[in-house]
């Protein structure tokens, strides 16, 4: 994102990134020292380089990366609206604080 946001030359008020894994989702608000060393590296580079983004998590079903990997052609990608505008939750300006929450409490309570 640090290299595509200049790119752009637009005014953006925030950035919202998608997953659509609630556990990486739950490893982004960690501490990565927490974290195994493979995952941790991860997280604190991913960290590192989208500090200022918000964070969601976008079902399957709803991912628009998942278009083309589920068999779309191109010339279906022009009236495909989850495509072209992406998931609903984008609309929305607050993530659910419950989910991160409760991931946040299962993978601690782990360790």
């Amino acid at each position: 994102m640090h290299k595509i946001v200049p790119v752009l030359d637009l005014p953006l008020d925030k950035i919202c990134l998608c997953t659509d894994s609630k556990i990486v989702l739950a490893w982004l608000n960690m501490q990565p020292h927490v974290l195994e060393t493979f995952v941790s590296n991860r997280v604190a580079k991913i960290q590192s380089l989208c500090f200022s983004f918000q964070w969601r998590h976008v079902s399957s079903k709803c991912n628009p990366a998942d278009v083309l990997s589920r068999g779309a052609y191109a010339k279906d990608l022009r009236d495909n609206d989850l495509w072209l505008q992406g998931p609903e939750l984008l609309l929305r300006d607050i993530p659910d604080p419950e989910v991160i929450l409760v991931l946040r409490i299962k993978l601690l309570s782990k360790n």
